[in-house]
């Protein structure tokens, strides 16, 4: 093979490698976890189902709770969630509220993580929605 030809195929792999059209072997899949809902608000004591949803290589491969490993940012005094992504928050909450992260972690590649908030509340919010982003000003 001439050396431009070979110039011009690495070249080619290099460009489409990232889009996904060129799977080169021995590469490592890109893998991401989408948790929903990203966010909730519960009281004291409340209860939510979490599904995590993995892409791998940009490709929606549907919910599936089985692939990752669910966890408390700071442990069981914020709450404790199953392997099924049911989480459960603790029957006291410091006043007004207190913000709790959710994390799903890939069990094939544990660098590859989602996460969702819990607000935890013990009195009703006057804000109707308060895991809505302020807007823009």
């Amino acid at each position: 093979m001439r050396s431009s030809s070979r110039i011009f195929y690495a070249l080619l792999l290099v460009l489409l490698a990232p889009l996904g059209i060129v799977h080169c072997a021995g590469s490592e899949d890109l893998i991401a976890i989408q948790v929903n809902p990203l966010c909730v608000v519960l009281p004291p004591g409340g209860t939510q189902s979490f599904e995590a949803t993995v892409f791998v290589n940009g490709v929606d491969q549907g919910v599936d709770n089985a692939a990752v490993n669910w966890s408390v940012l700071g442990g069981d005094i914020n709450g404790v969630i199953d392997s099924n992504g049911n989480y459960s928050a603790p029957d006291t909450v410091p006043p007004p509220t207190k913000q709790v992260q959710i994390i799903s972690t890939s069990k094939t590649d544990d660098q590859k993580s989602g996460q969702a908030s819990v607000i935890l509340t013990a009195t009703p919010s006057p804000d109707p929605n308060p895991c809505q982003a302020p807007p823009f000003s």
